[in-house]
Parts: structure tokens; C-alpha cells; sequence
């Protein structure tokens, strides 16, 4: 497998720019399509800021463009833009509302548009203890195929307790929507996470991480039928 990025951060008066560029490579086994599959992602996204970490409210907005390929099998584009809105409770609460809006694009296959409101929450309550979480519903319209109208409940959380200085505990969950690498299927895919991270001298750690999850595979010519899971 092979991966790489970039990116950089500058400042324009009172706004915080943030640019990055992922790329990676990989030829592993996959669920989704039953056999070991060569695939590339790249990823570009542009963030802006204006007043983040501040005590007052707060402006947050991101652009991004994703692309998924493998060979013989259809290519995913993804356009989205998100925006939030921050209001510092206190020093350690941040409570932000906001919205994305995207366009997916599987050539050949289908075209659908999504919008996401949602909420989030970054809590703070010791040095130790952290808590991330977002949740909200993605309208999804398809404008190819059964061109309907889905509603998905979507979430991400991670808490993390750090007990001593050279060692963290993390807990994470995570519902998503995303297109496959299967023309005309997306899958809806729930997992937890357990990790434990250790360092045991000044430049080694060892890291030990345990999940489970499960992903249905659902049609877009049947409003999201499943159609194997």
C-alpha cells in the first residue's frame, strides 16, 4: 500500500486557511466487491475559519472533492461543502450547528445530490477526558434510477482518557452513507472501535485496536433496498 499528503496553513486579516492533498494506493482484499481490487483515492479539501477557539461565535467552512477508482469498476466523484456555526459554552464545551450539502457522481452508474444538517460537540471536562461527537440525517436524492428521496441517521464519537502521560485509551463509533465500488449500490455501515496506544520509549509505541462492525449493501433503483449485508 502506498500513501501520501501535503498541506499547508496561512492566514488572510481575520480568516485561518487550511489546504490539503491526500493520495493512496492499495491492493487489498474488499467486502464489496469479493476479491482483492486495486484501488486509488485522492482527496483535496479547503478549510476556512474565522474566530475558532475564540470565546465568541465562530465560522467554519469546508470544501472538498473526493475521487475513488479501481479498475474495470465505475469511478466515484464527491463535491461537498460544509458549514458550521460555533458557540463556546465555556472553555470546555464547543457546541456547533451546521449543514452539508454534496453531489455524488459513480461514472457509470448514478447521480445524486445530499444534504446533511447536523449538530456537534466537543467537550473538554478534565486534561484527561475528551469527548467528539456529531450527529444529524442526510437527505439523500437520487436524480438517476429511482430518483426518490432517502433519509439516513447518521453519527461519529470518539471519547479518549489519557490515565498517564504515555498512554491513551480511545472509543469510537461511527454510521455512515457512502457510494461502493458495485455500480448502482451504497452501503450503510455502522462500526465500534477500541483502541489502546502506549509508548514505550522516547520514538516507539505500540498501538492495539479491536472493532466490529456491520455494512448493508443497498440498491439506488429501490429507494435503498438492501440488497445484501
Amino acid at each position: 500500500d502506498q500513501n501520501a499528503s501535503f498541506g499547508g496553513n496561512f492566514s488572510i486579516e481575520d480568516w485561518s486557511l487550511q489546504v490539503s492533498q491526500t493520495y493512496s494506493k492499495s491492493s487489498d482484499p474488499q467486502i464489496e466487491t469479493g476479491r482483492q481490487t486495486s484501488e486509488q483515492s485522492y482527496g483535496t479539501h479547503l478549510a476556512a475559519f474565522y474566530g475558532v477557539g475564540s470565546s465568541q461565535p465562530s465560522l467554519e467552512v469546508d470544501f472538498g472533492q473526493d475521487i475513488r477508482l479501481a479498475p474495470g469498476l465505475p469511478t466515484t466523484y464527491d463535491w461537498s461543502n460544509q458549514d458550521w456555526a460555533h458557540f463556546p459554552v465555556n472553555p470546555q464545551v464547543d457546541f456547533a450547528i451546521g449543514s452539508e450539502f454534496g453531489y455524488t457522481r459513480q461514472d457509470p452508474s448514478f447521480d445524486m445530490d445530499y444534504v446533511k444538517p447536523q449538530a456537534k460537540i466537543d467537550w473538554r471536562p478534565t486534561m484527561k477526558l475528551t469527548l467528539d461527537a456529531d450527529a444529524g440525517i442526510e437527505e439523500s436524492h437520487f436524480l438517476t434510477g429511482s430518483r426518490e428521496t432517502t433519509q439516513t441517521p447518521v453519527f461519529s464519537t470518539n471519547i479518549s482518557y489519557q490515565p498517564w502521560p504515555t498512554t491513551t485509551v480511545g472509543v469510537g463509533a461511527t454510521r455512515q452513507l457512502t457510494a461502493t465500488l458495485i455500480a448502482d449500490e451504497m452501503s450503510r455501515s455502522t462500526s465500534v472501535n477500541v483502541q489502546v496506544a502506549q509508548r514505550l520509549l522516547t520514538n516507539y509505541y505500540l498501538s492495539v485496536q479491536a472493532g466490529s462492525g456491520k455494512t448493508d449493501y443497498l440498491s439506488v433503483h429501490s429507494a435503498l433496498a438492501n440488497v445484501r449485508g
